[in-house]
């Protein structure tokens, strides 16, 4: 796999603060009921969640959002708990 250049990384950087600025992004804080959430679905051990992504994934589903992720576990997590979800594939050069 390939790596994320510092050029790359810096461009990145630059395009996610331009488009705060703009306002494209709002901020919604986590809930307590996002980490009993999270916890609840960790202990029926029903998929592969590793903790932050229980938390990300349950935070997803309280406020109805999309979850935008590469990474197909993560997805197929979303869809075993009905949680909305697109998945990123990786276009080679």
């Amino acid at each position: 796999m390939n790596e994320t250049t510092e050029a790359e990384a810096l461009a990145i950087q630059q395009k996610f603060a331009e488009h705060k600025a703009l306002g494209y992004y709002t901020y919604q804080p986590f809930s307590i009921l996002d980490f009993k959430q999270a916890k609840d679905w960790l202990l029926e051990r029903k998929t592969a969640l590793r903790t932050c992504d229980a938390l990300h994934l349950a935070y997803a589903a309280r406020l109805d959002a999309v979850l935008v992720t590469a990474d197909k576990k993560l997805g197929q997590a979303a869809g075993d708990f009905g949680v909305r979800y697109q998945l990123l594939i990786a276009r080679l050069h």
